[in-house]
């Protein structure tokens, strides 16, 4: 890892997201080795940088794969979940703790609280590790429910008052998708007490994917609980999403199974999917948000859908290429995101570290007014256009906000060159004044006061940012004419120009891709 740190930051990423592994800190029960992980805490403290640390405990997508040998060779003491064949019928162990046996929990618990006594005792005067994820990607793989022993046992016995309770006091709150789910619970009169789950919500897969989100949020909180008592660090857990709002522009293979799944058990089932979010929300108080792993589906929709309940947003797990790249814009300029994380960034290829610095550096330039939209998201709007369709224009899918008395319309950049991909941020100095972050795009305005005669463009100027900690903008170069289409628009090119199909070279380079554009409104 020594050889990572130095290119990351030059890129401006001052985070990032690294696993500890259960197996790796407790190779003997009752014996723990924390080498490997001080090394790294000391490495990102010395280079003024931060982590975010993955627990790696019961579960690592769908699996319990990195729980250590001596658990995986003990099933009696450790039990597994059963999922039944769906050709023979019959039952199968897998490769996954049970949720519904207290020795799995206890012995996570006891690795993790010993974990988090080794953070405090040699970071809390630091505050180098930011905050902590619990397991990752939880949720059954093959079967909708577990069929083991204990579940069965749980799944016959009525589900606790103070569930059945809360989902009925806190109806209005819900998602739409899980009142779906609980289609026959919330048919049942206020009064009744069915004997079992299935008498309680029903016998569908989405009626097990409840049973299994109850008892995945209940274990993984009390491990977040305890963890909270050692350490008190923001907790949170991730998620691989289902199907739902895929990307249909993004071709797959037949074989693909991760980042999606059209059923629970395809997807891991009790895993905190939109369905089943508020189950995790109410029944997981010691996790701090739900955080979305997004690569398959619509970026936009699922960051709006995770931010239910006005919980803090947070991108674990992303696309890294250009596609992905340009989608942080969105996060942080329309939803607030605390951190969106592309995968694998230390492997990130030398030949494309460029994309890195040209998205990274540019927003930790801007962190000043990252920090002020997520006080007020209003203030701010986030967007990115991809590669153009055929037929596709610089007008075409203009994006609309109003903000202030203002709506502003943007659109690809203008050139007489190729229709290219664009990204950016919009953000309101104040009534008048406009940051524009990015490049690739224009800005059209117009007055929405009804007594407006004429809305234009009094100045534009190119600026930098003297001092990315307060935001100070100093002018870098005045712009007029061909940049602003002779009054019409804020343009934003690239940095790259498109070589032209005119040979009226109108076009001007970004240089910083930063401008500060003021408006103004004729009245009556």
């Amino acid at each position: 890892m020594s050889d990572k740190w130095a290119p990351l930051q030059a890129a401006g990423i001052n985070t990032i997201l690294g696993a500890v592994c259960w197996d790796q800190i407790e190779q003997t029960e009752g014996q723990f080795d924390f080498e490997h992980l001080d090394g790294i805490i000391e490495q990102a403290r010395d280079r003024k940088m931060h982590l975010i640390l993955l627990w790696f405990g019961s579960f690592k997508n769908g699996q319990s794969s990195y729980v250590p040998t001596w658990v995986k060779k003990d099933h009696r003491r450790f039990p597994r979940a059963f999922i039944r064949d769906s050709t023979s019928g019959k039952l199968k162990m897998t490769e996954v703790l049970s949720v519904f046996d207290r020795s799995n929990v206890e012995a996570d618990k006891t690795a993790f609280v010993r974990l988090m006594r080794h953070i405090r005792d040699i970071d809390s005067a630091h505050g180098t590790v930011l905050m902590v994820q619990v397991e990752n990607e939880v949720g059954l793989l093959g079967s909708s429910r577990d069929h083991g022993s204990s579940a069965d046992k749980a799944f016959k016995q009525a589900p606790p008052s103070e569930m059945v309770d809360r989902l009925r006091s806190d109806r209005d709150n819900l998602n739409p998708t899980l009142l779906s789910s609980l289609h026959h619970f919330l048919s049942l009169p206020a009064t009744a007490r069915p004997a079992n789950w299935s008498e309680t919500f029903g016998t569908s897969l989405k009626a097990d994917e409840v049973f299994m989100a109850y008892h995945y949020a209940r274990y993984v909180n009390e491990i977040a609980a305890a963890g909270k008592e050692a350490y008190q660090l923001p907790m949170f857990v991730n998620v691989w999403l289902s199907s739902i709002d895929m990307d249909r522009d993004i071709q797959l293979p037949t074989f693909m199974t991760a980042g999606g799944g059209g059923h629970p058990g395809f997807y891991p089932s009790g895993g905190p999917v939109i369905d089943v979010l508020d189950i995790w929300q109410l029944f997981a108080p010691s996790i701090d948000f739900v955080a979305p792993d997004i690569y398959l589906q619509v970026y936009a929709k699922i960051l709006a859908h995770y931010r239910h309940r006005n919980q803090p947003l947070m991108i674990p797990e992303q696309r890294r290429d250009e596609h992905g790249l340009r989608r942080l814009w969105e996060a942080y300029g329309s939803h607030g995101a605390l951190y969106a994380s592309p995968f694998g960034i230390d492997t990130f290829p030398d030949a494309e570290r460029d994309l890195l610095v040209e998205h990274f550096g540019l927003l930790s330039k801007v962190r000043k007014y990252l920090l002020d939209i997520q006080a007020d998201p209003k203030r701010g709007f986030g967007f990115c256009f991809d590669e153009p369709k055929d037929g596709e224009t610089f007008n075409s899918a203009p994006k609309h906000i109003e903000m202030g008395s203002w709506r502003l319309t943007v659109t690809r950049g203008f050139s007489f060159g190729d229709v290219r991909p664009g990204y950016g941020i919009i953000y309101q100095l104040s009534e008048d004044r406009f940051l524009l972050v990015g490049g690739g795009f224009s800005v059209g305005f117009e007055s929405t006061k009804s007594t407006s005669l004429f809305s234009g463009i009094a100045r534009l100027s190119e600026v930098d940012i003297s001092d990315p900690s307060t935001g100070e903008l100093v002018v870098n170069r005045w712009m007029n004419g061909d940049e602003t289409g002779s009054g019409t628009s804020a343009r934003m090119p690239n940095s790259q120009l498109p070589p032209m199909t005119v040979p009226i070279p109108i076009d001007t380079p970004a240089v910083t891709r930063l401008a500060v554009c003021e408006v103004y409104s004729l009245e009556e």
